[in-house]
This record gives structure tokens, C-alpha cells and sequence, in this order.
């Protein structure tokens, strides 16, 4: 009987562990309006070749929202673009490179090669994969560099790191 009362006690404990922790961020805090999103004049200086970016986080048009990239990490979901059409990059977990095919007159930007290491991506890490692969233009905003893919009502949107 005490065996028992014993387990009984333990189960207790690790239901009440369980069930008062919770998530840092809820899916809510995660997505912002896009009015939300600071502004800076100077990204409309920079090239979408030779800037390093790194993600803020997925777009809507349709709800005009901005869900925030995770994992947040320094060295997370970054692109840099070189003059010779390849790309180079971190996903959630992994280094990525690959070749782009870019039309500066019409803003078209194709990735159809797009490849890396292969540890398994965590949280947005297939998403970030799959939205990538489907990017066809871009546009330097005063938000920063945003990709666009789904017929533009879906994008990927970047912050300029520093140089």
C-alpha cells in the first residue's frame, strides 16, 4: 500500500509540473499586424545582392499580419545573395545554399535549387523550406526585403543585418 501511495504522490506531482507550465509564447503573440512592423528609409537603399538578411517572419496580405519567425536565434533563417546567383543561407537548423535566377526590370526571383545539411528543422523550419521554393518576385520595402510566393498574398518578410 504504501508502493502505491508513493506513485499515486508522484503521478500528483509531475500532473501539477505538467500542467503549470506553459508556453513562452502563445500562437497569438506570434502574429502581429503588419502596421507593427517598424519602418527604416535606408532599406530602400540597399540590394537585394550582397545584403545579409535575416527573417522577421511570414506574411499575409489577405489578414495584413505578420506571423514572427521561430526559433528567434542569432545565426536562424538567414539569406544572403551573391553576385554570381547563389544563395546562401541558414534555415532553422540548417546551412543552405543554392542558385537563384533574378530579373531586376521585373523583380522576378526564382530559387530553384535550394539545398543543405540535413538535421531536422524545428518549429517554422519546413515551412521557411517549402516557402522558399516557392518565392517567384521580391521588392525592398521600407519594412525590408520581402519575398513573395502563393500569387503575392503570402510572404516572406527580412530585415537587413549589419554589413
Amino acid at each position: 500500500m504504501k508502493n502505491l501511495s508513493k506513485i499515486i504522490f508522484l503521478c500528483g506531482i509531475i500532473g501539477f509540473i505538467a500542467f503549470s507550465c506553459k508556453k513562452n509564447n502563445t500562437e497569438s503573440e506570434n502574429i502581429i499586424p503588419l502596421s507593427e512592423v517598424p519602418v527604416n528609409e535606408s532599406n530602400l537603399q540597399l540590394s537585394l545582392v550582397e545584403t545579409k538578411w535575416k527573417l522577421i517572419g511570414f506574411g499575409n496580405y489577405t489578414s495584413n499580419t505578420l506571423k514572427k519567425a521561430e526559433p528567434e536565434g542569432d545565426s536562424c533563417y538567414i539569406l544572403r545573395f551573391y553576385p554570381d546567383d547563389i544563395v546562401i543561407g541558414w534555415t532553422s537548423t540548417n546551412k543552405v545554399m543554392g542558385s537563384y535566377q533574378l530579373n531586376v526590370s521585373s523583380h522576378e526571383l526564382i530559387i530553384p535549387n535550394f539545398t543543405g545539411t540535413e538535421i531536422n528543422e524545428l518549429f517554422d523550419g519546413n515551412y521557411y523550406v517549402d516557402a522558399i521554393h516557392q518565392v517567384h518576385s521580391y521588392v525592398i520595402t521600407n519594412k525590408g526585403l520581402v519575398l513573395y510566393y502563393n500569387n503575392q498574398t503570402l510572404f516572406l518578410l527580412y530585415k537587413p543585418l549589419e554589413q
